[in-house]
């Protein structure tokens, strides 16, 4: 059985990933290979995810959005950070008002999914996310997971 004693700095990191992955158009087989290795010890490994994160361009940006939200938050609550990823060069967050109207068959917003994961207990968030992992295609499986269109 896993153990379940993550930071809150650990589970915005985790949190912020799977944002990340549920904003990708698809999974490369050289991500969905390191998230298998990641996920045979999620809880040991988990700050593996912020270099994976930082390496891929594709991610990257969704996952600064994500972790400045989560980071925002924490720092509303008071929270301390144990690990703090490296967002060396990092720009101001945007804050222009998007008046859009998102199209139903588009992948869900960072907010929207930000909401789903948070209703989740932190062993839910890390069983979900170690069968993410597991999973022959990742992104597929986050979807199935959290039962979001992609």
């Amino acid at each position: 059985m896993t153990n379940f004693s993550l930071s809150d700095n650990q589970v915005d990191l985790l949190k912020s990933f799977l944002v990340a992955l549920s904003q990708q158009k698809e999974c490369s087989l050289d991500l969905a290979r390191q998230l298998r290795e990641i996920a045979q010890n999620l809880v040991l490994n988990i700050e593996r995810l912020d270099g994976v994160a930082q390496q891929n361009s594709e991610l990257q940006s969704y996952y600064k959005q994500a972790y400045s939200i989560l980071d925002q938050k924490a720092a509303e609550r008071g929270v301390g950070l144990d690990f703090v990823p490296n967002f060396s060069g990092e720009t101001a967050p945007n804050t222009e008002v998007d008046n859009t109207v998102p199209d139903s068959r588009q992948r869900p917003t960072i907010k929207q999914v930000l909401n789903t994961i948070d209703s989740l207990t932190h062993p839910e968030l890390i069983q979900k996310s170690e069968v993410i992992f597991q999973a022959e295609n990742p992104l597929a499986e986050f979807y199935q997971q959290f039962g979001m269109m992609s």
